[in-house]
């Protein structure tokens, strides 16, 4: 079983193109983030969204969701946790 973990991206794309390229390439069964994945305000996310919560909609999750398209069955869960850094009104 193959496994990545990964925690402190936050919200650096160049770090989360970085891990989908992984993602794609490696076919790992699971993937778990362990805290620290938001940018603190969205001009961390290199400014390209206005609200944490449009990079957790227009990036983040959309990148996860052309993953599972792009990979189907070989597709990994994945498992999240915040860190202290992760606003808990983005949880949900």
């Amino acid at each position: 079983m193959l496994c990545h973990f990964i925690s402190d991206l936050h919200g650096h794309q160049h770090r989360y193109d970085a891990l989908f390229e992984r993602i794609e390439a490696e076919t790992p069964d699971a993937v778990f983030f362990g805290g620290d994945i938001l940018p603190s305000h969205a001009r961390s996310a290199g400014g390209l969204y206005t609200t944490v919560k449009d990079f957790i909609e227009e990036y983040f999750a959309a990148g996860f969701r052309r993953l599972k398209a792009e990979m189907g069955e070989d597709y990994p869960r994945v498992f999240l946790i915040f860190g202290n850094d992760d606003g808990r009104v983005y949880e949900a």
